[in-house]
């Protein structure tokens, strides 16, 4: 304890024994106060404690970096805000496609019936009649081609016909017949006559 502590110490007791024996009049009591009932050391932790808090003050911001931290921050949020409406708006133009089962059960007959008739068409291969002189047919495709089978759908590819309603010229040999009689459910086809050989010309 340093000589100070111990003044302030001595003087608190002997404040304190005057008190207790009732010796101490009204005056010392004011003249003391309650400031001398407190000892030095916790008077010392008091304003060291007030100094520490003064020190702890956050360092004052310069205006210019407020605000140019505020004008960071809204353009973090605005692009926050229309990524999120982006996000919304994709989702909102998906849509869930829900294909009945009667659709479903339509393609699998379909694509049955496709497996079987080019079974037959293997098994008894027939060529259509045709002329010799004739060397150009005119393909239109005039049905659906949902639930097909895959081989029907190549054909169609090579031919061009993916479309409804679409036609194509095709040039009349033994692989062009084969090709026609594997889509001949989904199209119709015929030899070239005056109409047809003018068609491209555009002279009717």
């Amino acid at each position: 304890m340093s000589r100070a502590e111990h003044a302030g110490y001595c003087e608190v007791k002997a404040v304190n024994l005057k008190m207790a024996t009732g010796t101490q009049t009204s005056s010392e009591t004011q003249a003391h106060g309650s400031h001398f009932l407190l000892p030095v050391c916790e008077r010392n932790r008091s304003s060291s404690n007030m100094e520490a808090t003064e020190s702890r003050k956050l360092p004052r911001v310069p205006e210019n970096l407020l605000k140019k931290r505020k004008r960071y921050q809204g353009l973090k949020a605005a692009e926050a805000k229309r990524a999120l409406e982006e996000k919304r708006k994709d989702h909102r133009g998906k849509q869930i496609k829900f294909i009945r089962l009667e659709t479903l059960a339509r393609n699998s007959r379909r694509k049955l019936r496709d497996d079987c008739r080019l079974r037959r068409m293997g098994a008894y291969r027939k060529k259509p009649p045709i002329p010799s002189n004739q060397k150009l047919a005119f393909v239109v495709r005039i049905a659906d081609i949902q639930g097909i089978s895959h081989h029907v759908l190549q054909t169609l590819r090579s031919l061009r016909l993916l479309k409804i309603f679409s036609g194509v010229f095709v040039k009349l040999d033994d692989s062009a017949v084969k090709m026609l009689q594997v889509v001949e459910p989904y199209v119709a086809w015929g030899l070239d006559v005056r109409s047809v050989f003018q068609m491209p010309l555009g002279a009717f």
